[in-house]
């Protein structure tokens, strides 16, 4: 499995601009628990998992806050943090031992400096997150708990079977007892 198959199925890199993306990319495997990403610290990396599973969290009022959840065939990245080089509000972890393809920002200037089409493919792929993100502000503000809940397990079922309870239900914004009574109630 080469980067261009999980995050341009539609193929629309050119055969030559996918083979100069994917070479970009280096694969890295990582054990559950390892720690990505520091608060404070700037976000080095894009990883776009291949097998596994990530996440990104922060701390209020003393607890744990599920930020994000990557799976296979999903990114991960403190974009603010990533583009401006500037202290991320989050950390990031693996919840499952991983392999991801990483890529760093000098390694992806320099692909957009020499080349348009990547440059323009990777616009199209960023405003796909940032509108994935805009949709969940979205959620969080407009739907209730169990809405939030059956949209997940439409759209990520694996991650309710995969991460421990009580970072999905932060993810979702609710209480563990709120996501254990929901499941109930299937």
């Amino acid at each position: 499995m080469r980067v261009t198959d999980i995050i341009d199925p539609e193929d629309i890199l050119s055969p030559s601009m996918s083979i100069l993306f994917n070479a970009a990319f280096v694969e890295e495997k990582y054990k559950k628990g390892t720690l990505l990403l520091e608060v404070g610290k700037v976000c080095q990396k894009v990883y776009i998992v291949k097998e596994g599973l990530l996440r990104s969290f922060y701390y209020k009022d003393g607890k744990e806050v599920t930020h994000w959840f990557a799976a296979e065939l999903e990114p991960l990245c403190a974009l603010d943090s990533f583009f401006k080089r500037r202290p991320c509000d989050y950390s990031m972890n693996v919840l499952e031992d991983s392999v991801v393809y990483t890529i760093t920002l000098d390694r992806l200037n320099a692909l957009f400096d020499a080349h348009h089409e990547i440059e323009r493919f990777a616009r199209l792929f960023i405003t796909e997150m940032v509108i994935q993100v805009s949709e969940k502000v979205k959620d969080l503000q407009f739907r209730t708990g169990l809405e939030r809940y059956h949209l997940l397990l439409k759209k990520h079922p694996s991650i309710i079977q995969r991460a421990p309870l009580g970072k999905v239900a932060s993810y979702l914004g609710i209480t563990q007892q709120s996501l254990s009574r929901i499941r109930a109630q299937r």
